[in-house]
């Protein structure tokens, strides 16, 4: 797995895509980095680090990507990242409604 900076995920992101819109999806997962854990033997509680970091990992195939984003580039990252897959998501297209028949 590889660690990038935060424009540098973006740009990978859009890469990753890219090439997943002909065949394959593209799996995303967010989650809180707890970096100060104790040992899973010790009955001390655990302690969340003062500064909050959001681990973000993706996923396509074989390569993967990750990123650590700090809870004052939260908003920044965000406002890039939702612009990134409004352009990226465009090729789903809206299903279908089927109507049902009423049988009399």
């Amino acid at each position: 797995m590889v660690l990038l900076d935060k424009s540098k995920f973006l740009e990978e992101l859009n890469i990753l895509f890219n090439t997943s819109q002909a065949c394959g999806s593209v799996r995303i997962t967010m989650k809180l980095l707890l970096l100060n854990k104790e040992p899973k033997n010790s009955k001390q509680k655990i302690e969340v680090p003062k500064e909050k970091i959001c681990l973000i990992r993706a996923s396509f195939k074989n390569k993967k990507l990750s990123t650590r984003i700090s809870a004052n580039e939260v908003t920044s990252f965000q406002q890039e990242y939702c612009t990134l897959l409004r352009n990226s998501l465009s090729s789903l297209k809206k299903t279908k409604k089927l109507k049902k028949k009423v049988m009399s």
